[in-house]
């Protein structure tokens, strides 16, 4: 009698069946538990034993304000015009500076406004940050500082059903700052001021929109940022984040700490704990001997130097004191991103090979209009995927996706601005195979599942 290949594969190598059939994961084994972090992986495994519902990432709305901001694409930027007599009174001593704008006592008694343009940075600045914490973000432009026209605004942002609202500018004890009076309006108001450097002025309540049965209705998070872009993102970085991340699901949702050995000597302020930005390395040798971290100082911290936060991975926690910090002391480094790219070179050697051969070092500038979108497609191919006999690992990020298929797809992506379609199951894509795409193919190995559209 003919043996069933099966039968066979157990008899010969002497193999048990519950050992052959699912020996990855066993029935009632705990996959993930709950607050873990997903990434591809994890994903993979959720979609493997059929789990679809998992934490949302938050939906954040973004805002700025003041009448002296411009969209970035403003090419020309007004100075602003003064008086004579206005000009004499700056020099006296009597201007005074509200949200990014002279303002003039003039001989009426009447505030006179010197509008200088200033190019939104914040808002771009925080929409970006808050894309890079995979939340759902709406843009709420530009708001001028006009408190019925901000309230508008803000009505707008409570019904679209978001969870974080973050504004910047606004906040201070200015007349025309109308941020926190209508945020105590809305809601309740637990801070307004922080002995922190930088950040002082920064605002925090809890929003219940207006609804018919407010006790059901979804509280939101407002936060009231500081209008200096440093302070701004400092901000976000400590307080938000960790907002995001609590909402998110996360077990521990507070930025990691490490100790690292200063590289210079730093003066920290003597009234408030200060934030210091800085670049932080692990060296073989930080100084004492042994391996460790190394933080080095991004230069002059001034709240509005946005360059103080260039290529800066961590903030050092430096307490109140009027004393100099010297080189080599430890200290505490918050981690604000990853620290993979600042390795230093002494510490590590790579040999890249031919990986390198003809690479070139280039440099983005404000008006280089490189660093679009790239989009990939995905497509599984299989006859079990196909037939709902099998898991499907695809995972949605917001990339082009076609449906499971068996073979003869055709795959037409000239209009779709896609660079890079991979596929499941080690399917190439040359003469003969099951997928056919429409558009210019660099040829791959078979196998390798994966092929770059010209």
């Amino acid at each position: 009698m003919i043996l069933d290949a099966m039968t066979w594969i157990l008899k010969n190598w002497n193999i048990e069946l519950g050992w052959f059939l699912g020996c990855d994961i066993k029935k009632d084994d705990v996959v993930l538990k709950s607050g873990e972090r997903l990434g591809a992986a994890e994903i993979g495994l959720l979609a493997t034993v059929g789990v679809t519902m998992v934490y949302p990432t938050p939906a954040i709305a973004v805002l700025s304000t003041g009448d002296e901001l411009v969209e970035p694409t403003t090419g020309c930027l007004s100075r602003g015009q003064m008086s004579a007599v206005d000009s004499s009174l700056k020099h006296s001593g009597f201007g005074r500076v509200y949200s990014g704008q002279w303002l003039y006592k003039g001989l009426t008694g009447e505030d006179d406004h010197l509008l200088v343009q200033i190019r939104d940075s914040n808002r771009a600045m925080l929409l970006s940050a808050a894309v890079q914490q995979q939340c759902k973000v709406l843009d709420l432009g530009i708001a001028p500082d006009d408190e019925e026209k901000i309230k508008r605004i803000l009505d707008s942002a409570f019904s679209a059903g978001i969870d974080i609202l973050l504004s910047s500018g606004g906040v201070s004890m200015g007349d025309r700052d109308f941020v926190k009076p209508l945020l105590e309006k809305r809601g309740k108001l637990y801070f307004h001021k922080v002995l922190m450097k930088p950040g002082k002025p920064l605002t925090f309540s809890e929003m219940i929109p207006d609804s018919p049965n407010n006790e059901t209705a979804k509280k939101i998070l407002a936060f009231g940022l500081p209008g200096n872009p440093v302070s701004c993102l400092v901000c976000f970085h400590l307080f938000v984040v960790p907002a995001i991340r609590y909402l998110a699901g996360w077990a521990n949702p507070h930025l990691p700490r490490v100790h690292a050995r200063l590289k210079q000597s730093i003066k920290p302020d003597p009234v408030r704990p200060e934030f210091h930005r800085s670049i932080i390395r692990w060296e073989v040798n930080d100084g004492s001997g042994s391996p460790g971290f190394v933080a080095e100082s991004t230069g002059h911290q001034m709240s509005s130097r946005l360059l103080s936060m260039k290529s800066a991975n961590a903030l050092l926690e430096l307490p109140a004191s009027d004393r100099v910090i010297s080189a080599e002391n430890s200290v505490i480094a918050i981690l604000i991103s990853d620290f993979s790219s600042s390795v230093s070179k002494s510490s590590v050697s790579l040999d890249l090979g031919c990986a390198t051969q003809g690479s070139v070092s280039q440099e983005v500038t404000a008006d280089d209009p490189r660093g679009s979108e790239f989009r990939v497609a995905i497509l599984t191919v299989s006859d079990t995927v196909a037939s709902g006999t099998g898991p499907d690992r695809r995972f949605k990020l917001g990339m082009v996706e076609f449906a499971s298929s068996v073979k003869g797809i055709t795959l037409n992506l000239e209009n779709e601005n896609v660079g890079i379609v991979v596929f499941g199951s080690g399917t190439a894509i040359k003469g003969g195979d099951p997928v056919k795409c429409i558009g210019s193919i660099v040829d791959v190995p078979a196998g390798e599942g994966y092929a770059r559209v010209l």
